[in-house]
């Protein structure tokens, strides 16, 4: 799928297009060190890669990351979510399924917030003067787009990651309904067991908890109440809270949100809930593990 959006992008390059790419050189090191995108290069594509560790441009910090999903397209079309260029999102005959994601096309003025976010993190990567964009062919009027809501959150690095879950526990003990639907087969092993270590203060809180069963979920959405929604590329932990560049779109839309609903539901429907019983009675070595992984989560 890669090699597929590279040479679409060289072939719109050939044309004439203006075409930029963006990378984490940590989330893509293979890319990074095989010189994947030299032919790209050679055909009029711009790429920049993010590395937050660059003595000449006096960078030491090695545990941050870009891990924004985005593309704009004219100024006027935007995407952005939690997934990523990768076969693993594609239907294969005889695997288990494609990655769970969640992806949002956006029109209209928010796609100018999406495209900021953009160029303060191509000027990071390449210091190419962000005064280069200031123009109409960049930046075109936006008229609105349909009746709904939408703010562009941009993530970066800071602290308050924890008053997260505080809040979680404390709409439970106040009745709300609280519903999280994790994998239950996460890709990287350890961020599992950190996250089952934090299960019980929210279980006994009266937090119910869902995980889906494979393929792989990579979703990150949150709905509140029917009427408000945020999704997007962070997760729900340490570093998307308090380390990586993120990039979220809150959304007030009465049939996106009916949508989505439907989609949270159904994810809920092929999932297994656990109880504080079962949670409860997992192996002592478990326990342990799941500890001893949430004690490393920050460099996760």
């Amino acid at each position: 799928s890669g090699k597929r959006l590279r040479d679409l992008l060289i072939r719109r390059a050939s044309d004439g297009v203006q075409v930029r790419v963006l990378y984490d050189r940590f989330g893509s090191t293979f890319a990074h060190v095989t010189g994947f995108f030299k032919s790209a290069r050679k055909s009029g594509v711009r790429v920049g890669s993010i590395s937050q560790a660059h003595p000449l441009k006096g960078r030491f910090q090695i545990n941050l990351r870009n891990h924004r999903k985005l593309v704009v397209i004219d100024g006027r079309c935007g995407f952005l979510g939690g997934m990523n260029i990768d076969d693993r999102n594609l239907t294969v005959p005889g695997r288990t399924g494609p990655d769970r994601d969640y992806q949002v096309r956006l029109e209209g003025p928010a796609v100018t917030d999406m495209q900021d976010a953009f160029v303060a993190d191509w000027y990071f990567a390449t210091r190419e003067n962000p005064e280069v964009f200031r123009s109409d062919a960049y930046y075109p009027a936006l008229a609105p787009v349909g009746g709904g809501l939408v703010q562009i959150v941009p993530g970066a690095p800071e602290r308050g990651g924890r008053t997260i879950l505080e809040a979680l526990r404390y709409a439970a003990f106040r009745g709300v309904r609280v519903r999280l639907v994790l994998p239950a087969k996460s890709n990287h092993w350890y961020t599992s067991y950190a996250a089952r270590s934090l299960y019980e203060p929210l279980l006994l809180a009266g937090v119910r908890i869902f995980e889906r069963e494979p393929p792989f979920m990579h979703a990150k959405a949150l709905v509140v109440d029917g009427v408000y929604a945020m999704l997007g590329s962070a997760n729900l932990d340490y570093r998307s809270l308090q380390l990586n560049y993120e990039l979220n779109v809150e959304i007030a839309d009465p049939p996106f949100l009916a949508r989505l609903i439907e989609q949270v539901e159904s994810e809920i429907a092929l999932s297994r809930e656990v109880t504080i019983e079962q949670h409860g009675a997992r192996p002592v070595v478990r326990r342990l593990t799941e500890n001893l992984c949430f004690l490393f989560q920050p460099m996760l």
